[in-house]
């Protein structure tokens, strides 16, 4: 009788482990889709935002960037130098200006390196998209941070800084020199 009882005490109690587990499980995913719902509708790819670093992980840190949403910054997203220790760089309560590169399934994932100018693999000018901007630019001899965004679906501060790098360089002046041109032949 006592090994009856010993065994069925030991059956319900794995039984009643793995219920728990079971909700532990359950209860974490209902949190990360309502997590996940949430940042959806706060943010956007492209933008940048002033954050917090909230939490430190082997393998980056968690950064809440709006107050209802919180992005992963990747180890590899941090510096162009290689970053061995996430501590050595980042501080927890830390404020750091991320970029969102990415939304994917609901995750968030953002880089204070996108944002960085130099680099042993940065580019002659600080944004990727600016060549494909110029290139726009040129062909449609006129340019907008609306239309780069329409075009390259990108934010509207994104765009607005590939625009501003584009005026510094002296891409618009040439239009309106070629603009001037035009019209001083036509009236002549």
């Amino acid at each position: 009788m006592k090994d009856i009882n010993k065994t069925n005490y030991n059956e319900i109690n794995k039984l009643n482990n793995e219920v728990k587990s079971l909700n532990k499980k359950l209860n974490d995913l209902l949190n990360m889709h309502t997590i996940k719902f949430k940042q959806d509708l706060d943010v956007r790819e492209g933008v940048i935002y002033k954050g917090t670093v909230k939490e430190i992980i082997e393998y980056g840190a968690w950064v809440e960037i709006t107050p209802t949403t919180k992005g992963l910054l990747h180890i590899s997203e941090i510096s162009w130098e290689y970053v061995n220790n996430v501590e050595d760089v980042l501080k927890l309560g830390q404020e750091i200006e991320v970029e969102l590169i990415s939304i994917d399934s609901g995750e968030i994932k953002i880089s204070s390196r996108a944002l960085l100018t130099t680099g042993p693999y940065a580019l002659e000018y600080s944004d990727i998209f600016f060549e494909d901007t110029a290139l726009i630019v040129v062909q449609n001899q006129s340019g907008s941070t609306s239309m780069i965004q329409r075009k390259l679906k990108l934010g509207y501060n994104r765009a607005g800084r590939i625009i501003d790098e584009l005026e510094a360089v002296g891409v618009f002046e040439l239009f309106m020199e070629v603009k001037q041109e035009k019209y001083l032949l036509k009236t002549k």
